[in-house]
């Protein structure tokens, strides 16, 4: 028998959801018997023993059962969750689908969801987005489950973790020479003592590639990666790339959507479930949002400033009470990738880059994943202008990096030296540089460092 939608056509391997699996294996393998008049769940079925919840998830059914299946592939091989002995709940088999009662229980933190993620054995909820759209962003549900998890679940003994994981769509994130990443699983997790983004240097060689690319009359800035959000890391599961470090990463629309999450605008099925659910919520509505707001500011603050370049939004990012810009910005190392995506005259994002500037950002922070400034950025891309535009608001020649040595050096100020106008290239002599041998107008790509 081959599975079919709700339209009547057959479904392929891809396309397969929750909703297809408990219509066709959980409901049908667990119906009501003499022994068991009302039924049971999956999990009673098949497991041999008890199952207690490890990791709480948070879903939408309508997401492909291959993209769930490889998004926990993701979680479980980051958290080591052991698939011998820790476990994931799933509503979808650990509800008993033929008595649903305890859903309509009046106490909310009485349903199968809130004693799943308040049970001592439960470390954290996951919450699975699907790919572009989010939905669980705008299910009452799981909004409910959000809400457990950022109130009771975070005044457990151990506060429970909250993490998000997605599907980065094919071709989203662009990297040197031209090339886009595989469709992939990203995950943004959470670490206890709110622990930031960390990740190794950006080797050389990719800047190199852009350079080339600029030489040769090549398109826009390729997209690298950010430096992280508030206590959390990210990481994929896109193959290695040869010369790319970072091949993809978590995808600033699902972040638009979770920084523009709204709890009143949440869908239910059943109109007394959001009514339930708001009532139980009520009080604490704007500071859950927040918090799952906040959880994805310096992710959609990067893609807005670096990859849009919509100085629009910015501006209201700036205003909104949940950005610290100047603090959001430089831990996200918006002024230091900007200097370096602004190629090609992207008048769009030296605007941006010019409006963090006058915000208060620092022209010389130091980015904690490449060891560079934004001033150094410039020059290895060759992009004059944006030489000009940071030194005007103080970026500093002599900066100095963890070894003691300069950040900026000989070699990458060549790259710009022949389109640079006098005075600049006064302050670049009065800095110390070139003492001992003359600019090189031409340098060759091949060339650099040796």
């Amino acid at each position: 028998m081959h599975w079919v939608s709700n339209t009547g056509e057959q479904l392929s391997a891809n396309e397969i959801n929750l909703y297809d699996v408990a219509k066709y294996v959980v409901i049908p393998a667990t119906k009501p018997t003499e022994m068991k008049p009302k039924g049971c769940s999956f999990v009673e079925m098949v497991a041999v023993g008890p199952q207690p919840p490890r990791w709480f998830v948070s879903h939408w059914w309508g997401t492909p059962l291959v993209d769930t299946i490889r998004m926990l592939r993701l979680h479980a091989k980051q958290r080591g969750v052991s698939p011998d002995r820790e476990y994931y709940w799933i509503c979808t088999f650990a509800n008993n689908q033929h008595d649903l009662g305890e859903l309509a229980d009046p106490d909310l933190t009485s349903t199968p969801f809130a004693k799943a993620i308040l049970s001592p054995d439960c470390v954290g909820t996951l919450a699975i987005l699907n790919e572009k759209l989010a939905t669980p962003f705008y299910r009452i549900w799981c909004i409910f489950e959000y809400y457990v998890t950022l109130t009771h679940g975070k005044n457990k003994p151990k506060p429970q973790l909250f993490d998000f994981v997605t599907i980065v769509p094919k071709g989203e994130c662009e990297m040197s020479g031209q090339m886009f990443n595989e469709r992939c699983a990203a995950l943004l997790y959470e670490e206890e003592g709110g622990a930031g983004l960390a990740l190794p240097p950006i080797p050389p060689t990719d800047l190199l590639q852009r350079r080339r690319r600029r030489a040769n009359g090549g398109q826009r800035a390729a997209r690298v990666g950010r430096n992280g959000a508030r206590g959390r890391k990210e990481v994929t599961d896109h193959p290695p790339m040869e010369g790319v470090q970072r091949p993809a990463w978590f995808p600033g629309e699902v972040a638009k959507h979770g920084f523009g999450i709204v709890l009143r605008g949440a869908q239910a099925s059943r109109q007394e479930d959001k009514t339930n659910i708001m009532r139980l919520v009520s009080g604490k509505e704007d500071d859950v949002q927040k918090l799952i707001q906040s959880s994805f500011v310096q992710q959609y603050l990067y893609d807005v400033a670096v990859i849009q370049g919509d100085v629009t939004e910015l501006k209201y990012l700036a205003a909104s009470d949940l950005v610290d810009i100047v603090k959001d910005a430089n831990e996200s190392d918006c002024v230091v990738d900007t200097a370096e995506y602004a190629e090609d005259g992207n008048e769009n994002i030296i605007t941006c880059l010019e409006y963090l500037l006058e915000a208060g950002c620092d022209v010389n922070r130091v980015s904690e994943v490449t060891g560079m400034t934004a001033l150094k950025k410039a020059f290895m891309v060759g992009n004059p202008g944006v030489v000009q535009l940071l030194l005007k608001h103080g970026a500093d020649l002599k900066k100095t990096g963890k070894s003691g040595s300069r950040i900026v050096d000989e070699d990458d100020i060549d790259y710009c030296w022949r389109h640079l106008p006098e005075d600049v290239r006064k302050v670049i002599f009065d800095a110390g540089f070139y003492e001992n041998r003359l600019p090189n107008e031409n340098p060759d790509f091949d060339d650099y460092g040796d």
